[in-house]
């Protein structure tokens, strides 16, 4: 990238894809204790702090 706005762009773009192709497609009732298998990329901020992903791709489990 050649400067942070660039970047910015490119960032926003990124997961407005994601949200469009795998995250809106996911249910949002039900899924305490359902397992998720997910393949994207990700960041660690810090050693206590959990990955923030970014999927291309999302796929939840059936229901206990």
């Amino acid at each position: 990238f050649t400067n942070q706005i660039d970047f910015a762009q490119f960032g926003k773009a990124f997961n407005a894809y994601a949200d469009k192709t795998v995250l809106s497609k996911l249910p949002r009732d039900g899924l305490e204790g359902r397992t998720a298998k997910v393949l994207g990329a990700y960041t660690i901020e810090g050693g206590q702090d959990l990955p923030l992903v970014t999927p291309a791709e999302a796929e939840i489990g059936p229901k206990p």
